[in-house]
């Protein structure tokens, strides 16, 4: 918030009397199920396919991720066992990129954001730009997030957008929001064939002056 200019740099010092460094929740597989309990509240238990499957998970969006996550089925199936069927997709079925200290495989989070944008149609400033804010994601994350778009759509912004679920009066907001924390990922290596009549040029142009 300081970089954005929202919060004064020098009440935060004020503030910050004692700091904690909390590690994330990946790192702390013995408190995802206790929180997890906690969140879904009294009443609700999980079965074991629900606590593995929450384990196995690599929690890129940190403890909020878990909570909503938890708060979510808790009042879809209020009263039910919790099993792994009433989770989400991509808790149940990730995207099996990465080796954990346990020798399983996990999702990144760049597979678990960008398939909760493209798989179950849920908001770029949902899943990236709030937890980036909150510093949930990294800058690393992001850009590697909108170079996969940018793969996907050979290097046009402008579908990059509605990608990730950006309704049009959105575009501008979004390279802004790139351009404003270094996110910003340069087009012109996806391009596969470099444009040459008037019109495709222009639309590079666009995107370049946007960019």
């Amino acid at each position: 918030m300081i970089r954005a200019g929202t919060f004064r740099q020098d009440l935060y010092y004020r503030l910050n009397v004692i700091e904690l460094d909390l590690p994330p929740l990946a790192r702390r597989p013995d408190d995802i199920i206790p929180l997890a309990e906690h969140f879904v509240g009294e009443g609700k238990h999980l079965d074991a396919s629900a606590v593995r499957a929450l384990q196995r998970h690599a929690w890129p969006g940190n403890v909020r991720e878990l909570k909503n996550v938890a708060e979510r089925v808790a009042v879809r199936y209020a009263g039910k066992l919790l099993t792994a069927a009433e989770l989400p997709p991509r808790i149940t079925n990730p995207r099996a990129t990465v080796l954990n200290a346990a020798g399983v495989h996990v999702p990144t989070p760049v597979d678990i954001c960008y398939d909760r944008m493209t798989k179950e149609g849920e908001s770029f400033w949902t899943v990236v730009f709030a937890p980036f804010m909150s510093r949930d994601l990294t800058r690393d994350t992001v850009r590697a997030i909108v170079r996969r778009g940018l793969e996907t759509t050979k290097g046009n912004y402008r579908l990059v957008a509605p990608l990730f679920n950006l309704p049009p009066t959105d575009y501008k907001r979004f390279l802004n929001f790139l351009q404003k924390h270094e996110c910003h990922v340069p087009f012109q290596n996806f391009r596969l064939i470099t444009p040459v009549d008037g019109r495709r040029g222009q639309e590079s142009a666009a995107d370049a002056k946007a960019g």
